[in-house]
């Protein structure tokens, strides 16, 4: 394991969701990407749910702390688990 992602055959876009002027276009452009990754020790919060209202799967590994619960807790009460 380990290594860039380059090393590991890991081909397609990133997709670098920032500032907008409108909620609809901030999911618009989340939707644009294939899967969202989480960190493990501190996840998403507001951009988790973002991402799940654009349609995009979200993978997570959650930890002991709260904060790395967080994105878990959201796919369970949004039933995509």
């Amino acid at each position: 394991g380990g290594g860039s992602a380059v090393t590991n055959n890991v081909t397609g876009r990133i997709v670098a969701v920032s500032k907008t002027k409108s909620l609809d276009e901030h999911i618009r452009r989340a939707s644009l990407a294939s899967v969202f990754l989480d960190t493990r020790l501190y996840n998403a919060h507001t951009l988790a749910v973002d991402m799940l209202w654009a349609g995009v799967p979200l993978v997570t590994h959650p930890d002991t702390a709260f904060a790395s619960r967080v994105s878990t807790s959201l796919l369970l009460a949004s039933r995509q688990t």
